[in-house]
């Protein structure tokens, strides 16, 4: 009987034995066919051994090697993602370096929602990867969400500060939230490690132009137009020309101005439905508004507004008050034009009664307070005539979809990881029913508890705008009795960048934890003020019971006050 059992054994071992000799030869040949190229052959040969053992990692891995290679992505993207859920360790690959993969795949594919979903896991498991970071920037960049993606962007920094097209994009993210001076270190040094690409140097002219560096401005507008002209479509060069105008209508050349805008309407006119037609109104109107042809600028204008047409016979008086009634533009010119006329009679009358002179200085005051005005007028109208948006229109990436990020980055911030930590001890602390209080470091949230009132709704309002979000209402109290100690702050606000997102955004500084009824009063609010979504930051963390209802509500987003730190830096 035992000598039964020692060849049943010995056979199985001998079997055993021949069966991963002949599967490590199979491997071999596989992995000698990768290596010279034969990506077919290894294919064949690692399905079959896959069919054999559908858990054996190796195989998947090299499985997922291979169709990568081969461009199959979504066919990778299986492999791989098999990979994860197994979760089992291997000389080959580490469960970052699976992450990281099928988040590059998922973007290969133009799918940057789920790409993003991967690349923030891969961030937690090794957040010093600079790749991982540059392409979580990427993405939250391209979705315009720009406020999110500059922290990837500095931290991602170090390992791209000599690739152009990251400088590009950081840079380029600067100039949507008009951080002006950040934006033209970044475009400056893009531009000098690739002089070559027109898109980079369109950029920095456009923010030389925002400081107030005209004839930089120019000097790169006119070297564009020059070389890069046949790259440019039709809207990039009616762009080009606008910058310009404005480039020269401040040095005062008028003579070019005026051929400029002839340029303009010659572009125009070669693009179907002419849709710059007003632009090139306006832009023609404040150009005689600053030659001080006021009657000219007057006629533009009548041509320009649809004024209502009166019921009565007007006489010619009457049909320019009627004018001036409906357009305050009208009236503010026809007070200049008034005045400029009135001044050469000044100046050309041998004698003037007292009366009249008072008058003329009345004249001259509204004169002057009129072209206060239109100069304020003129500066908000300029920088809608050259919108950044439009330049996001020209050079930013495309994108398939849109999605918003926020959503899947709560999942996996640092911020959340260390909340459920502080809760797990909250909790614990209950159950043990130890009277303890959490504690409070000796930083920021210390200097947010011994700030005086005024200085905590400033800092509220600062910290709301960084962090990307417009303040529409600041009127809402969530907790009437926080307000009125000055312990809490309620903003009614919308995305900078997404207006149609309102968001409900809550300020606490407490000592103790908030708790289920605080956040419950938070998220009643929201049906009222009909918000997407519920952002709160406080001094404190969450309850246990708090804690278990945000995590399950994905649209509620907290934030510890270590975690905006660098929001206020």
């Amino acid at each position: 009987m035992e000598f039964i059992l020692i060849i049943v054994i010995s056979a199985f071992f001998i079997g055993y034995y021949i069966f991963i000799t002949f599967r490590e030869v199979k491997i071999k040949k596989a992995e000698k066919a990768v290596k010279s190229g034969d990506l077919d052959t290894a294919l064949a040969i690692f399905m079959e051994a896959l069919r054999k053992n559908p858990d054996d990692v190796e195989t998947l891995w090299h499985l997922g090697n291979i169709n990568e290679e081969k461009q199959l992505y979504p066919e990778a993207i299986g492999y791989y993602t098999k990979l994860i859920e197994l979760n089992k360790e291997s000389k080959y690959y580490s469960r970052f370096e699976l992450f990281k993969r099928v988040g590059l795949l998922y973007r290969k594919i133009k799918r940057d929602q789920d790409a993003l979903d991967y690349l923030l896991e891969a961030y937690n498991l090794l957040p010093s990867s600079k790749e991982v970071l540059y392409n979580i920037a990427s993405i939250i960049y391209s979705q315009k969400y720009f406020y999110r993606a500059i922290p990837f962007f500095e931290k991602a920094m170090d390992g791209y500060r000599n690739n152009p097209e990251f400088l590009k994009d950081f840079g380029f993210c600067y100039l949507m939230v008009e951080k002006w001076e950040e934006a033209l270190s970044l475009l400056e040094e893009a531009n000098k490690l690739d002089n070559t690409d027109y898109r980079k140097k369109f950029l920095l002219a456009y923010v030389y132009l925002r400081l107030g560096y005209y004839s930089k401005s120019r000097e790169l507008i006119e070297e564009i137009a020059n070389k890069y002209k046949d790259l440019m479509n039709i809207n990039e060069l009616f762009y080009a020309v606008k910058i310009l105008y404005l480039v020269y209508l401040n040095d005062k050349h008028y003579d070019i101005v005026k051929d400029l805008i002839t340029q303009l309407e010659n572009i125009n006119n070669n693009i179907p439905e002419t849709p710059y037609k007003d632009d090139i109104n306006m832009a023609t109107f404040f150009f005689r508004v600053c030659q001080e042809y006021y009657d000219i600028a007057l006629e533009i204008l009548a041509k320009s507004i649809s004024f209502k047409p009166s019921e009565e016979e007007l006489s010619q008086e009457e049909k320019e008050e009627e004018k001036k009634s409906q357009s305050h533009l009208y009236e503010l010119v026809s007070i200049l034009a008034r005045y400029k006329r009135e001044k050469e009679l000044q100046l050309y009358a041998e004698k003037k009664q007292f009366r009249d002179e008072i008058e003329f200085s009345a004249l001259e005051n509204k004169a002057l307070e009129a072209k206060n005005e239109l100069l304020e007028i003129f500066e908000n109208w300029k920088w809608n005539f050259l919108s950044k948006d439009a330049l996001w229109e020209f050079f930013g990436p495309k994108v398939e979809s849109r999605f918003d990020p926020s959503l899947i980055i709560e999942k996996y911030t640092e911020s959340k990881l260390t909340t459920l930590k502080k809760q797990t001890k909250i909790g614990l602390a209950k159950r043990e029913e130890k009277e303890e209080k959490i504690e409070v470091e000796e930083d920021l949230c210390e200097k947010i508890l011994q700030m005086d009132i005024p200085s905590f709704l400033n800092l509220a309002r600062e910290l709301a705008d960084k962090m990307g979000f417009k303040i529409i209402s600041q009127s809402v109290k969530t907790d009437p009795i926080a307000s009125s100690e000055g312990k809490g702050v309620d903003f009614l606000c919308v995305e900078k960048y997404q207006p149609s997102t309102r968001v409900l955004f809550c300020f606490r500084r407490w000592r103790e934890s908030i708790g289920y009824l605080s956040l419950m009063n938070m998220v009643e609010a929201m049906k009222t003020l009909q918000v997407a979504r519920l952002v709160i930051v406080s001094t404190s963390y969450l309850s246990s019971e708090a804690g278990h209802a945000v995590e399950n509500d994905k649209r509620i987003t907290f934030y510890h006050c270590d975690d905006v730190v660098h929001y206020l830096e």
